[in-house]
């Protein structure tokens, strides 16, 4: 597998979100989530 893939209703689908591949991820109250990976890496997700 490659890339990122995201889900948003428990795992039944997935959209890819970006070829690169991260790490970890970390989500606030408010539904921002960050994501970190290789070489700095950094993205934020927001619904």
């Amino acid at each position: 597998p490659t890339g990122t893939d995201l889900t948003t209703d428990g795992g039944r689908t997935w959209r890819t979100v970006d070829t690169g591949s991260y790490d970890t991820v970390d989500c606030t109250a408010d539904l921002g989530c960050w994501a970190a990976g290789e070489q700095g890496r950094v993205a934020r997700l927001e619904r």
